[in-house]
């Protein structure tokens, strides 16, 4: 991902849609400073069930704002550039969430 003034350009070379979906809840996640997927409501998943490897450009406009690159910024560009199509479903995700950690690890 390298930012170029209003634009976020994301070259990709063998890559599959999964690794898309990955890369773009990466930079949502980035640019809230959250997890995954932004504010943790919006999860891009890959539902083309396309397998190949694909070489592509994707350029994001860059957020004109303190919002951060969102669905809103994406979803056009994926659209126009890519011929993918987003669509809001909800589904169940699996999710590991650490409560707490010790310090120094007991024996076992």
């Amino acid at each position: 991902m390298v930012p170029d003034g209003d634009t976020i350009r994301m070259n990709f070379r063998q890559a599959t849609m999964g690794l898309l979906a990955n890369r773009l809840n990466a930079l949502m996640s980035r640019s809230f400073g959250g997890p995954p997927g932004g504010t943790g409501s919006v999860i891009i998943i890959d539902k083309t069930g396309l397998k190949d490897k694909f070489d592509f450009q994707l350029q994001v406009p860059a957020p004109g704002s303190d919002l951060g690159v969102g669905v809103t910024n994406i979803s056009p560009a994926l659209e126009k550039q890519l011929g993918l199509h987003l669509t809001a479903a909800k589904t169940t995700v699996d999710l590991i969430v650490i409560d707490h950690a010790d310090r120094v690890p007991t024996p076992n």
